[in-house]
């Protein structure tokens, strides 16, 4: 993270610590990832997310365009995401 950016958040007006807290929200909610695109889009954001790219592709209400390697947490990383949904699915189908 450079200066600058470290002291946009500081300040709270850092569009990308935005973005991870709309992903966090709406991570929170889905099941899949049909359903966390769906839930991002309705919050504005946007995303590429598609088998045949390494990365998945943020693009916010304002149009600025993040790649999950940019937004400093391994848990946006698309291999994580997926294994996120991935834990999701095997924790629901467990029998009680």
């Amino acid at each position: 993270m450079s200066n600058a950016e470290y002291y946009t958040a500081v300040k709270g007006e850092s569009w990308k610590f935005e973005l991870m807290r709309v992903i966090d929200e709406c991570m929170r909610y889905a099941g899949n990832r049909k359903e966390f695109l769906a839930l991002l889009r309705s919050e504005g954001y946007d995303a590429t997310w598609t088998d045949s790219r390494k990365n998945i592709t943020y693009t916010t209400p304002d149009g600025r365009k993040c790649r999950d390697s940019r937004l400093h947490i391994g848990k946006y990383l698309k291999e994580n995401m997926e294994a996120e949904f991935g834990l999701s699915l095997i924790h629901i189908s467990e029998p009680t």
